[in-house]
């Protein structure tokens, strides 16, 4: 199975992970780090921790919260790693779509439709109704 990593700033991650969870039930290979600014001296060595622990043989998808932040930029150290990919920007449709996707993926395909469903998940719901502001 492939393991789903979100590395965010602060808890952002780890609220994502109860919310899928909540809706799709528990799940396996599935674990969320939160970066803290005093912390990131240690968070490389963590994330090496977390992963180990997953025990997920068919590879890792790295959902972070932000390209260019720091825990995007800190996943970067396992991105040359065989069957790693990270995404930024994560969102819920994202994850779930990670979480219900990953059977019989490869996590480069995983990662592509981690992206395409996270894009699809944003919208401005006035447009998608089709209604007009009020006066």
């Amino acid at each position: 199975m492939i393991g789903i990593l979100l590395v965010t700033h602060g808890d952002i991650g780890a609220a994502m992970v109860h919310a899928a969870e909540y809706i799709l039930g528990s799940q396996e290979c599935l674990a969320a780090i939160t970066v803290e600014s005093h912390q990131l001296p240690l968070t490389e060595q963590h994330i090496k921790t977390v992963i180990a622990s997953m025990g997920c043989s068919d590879g890792l998808v790295i959902l972070t919260d932000m390209y260019g932040g720091t825990p995007s930029n800190t996943s970067l150290a396992f991105l040359d790693q065989e069957g790693v990919e990270i995404v930024a920007g994560v969102n819920l449709p994202m994850l779930i779509k990670c979480l219900t996707a990953r059977e019989g993926a490869t996590p480069a395909s995983l990662a592509q439709q981690a992206l395409e469903a996270g894009r699809r998940g944003i919208l401005v719901t006035r447009e998608v109704l089709g209604t007009t502001p009020p006066p």
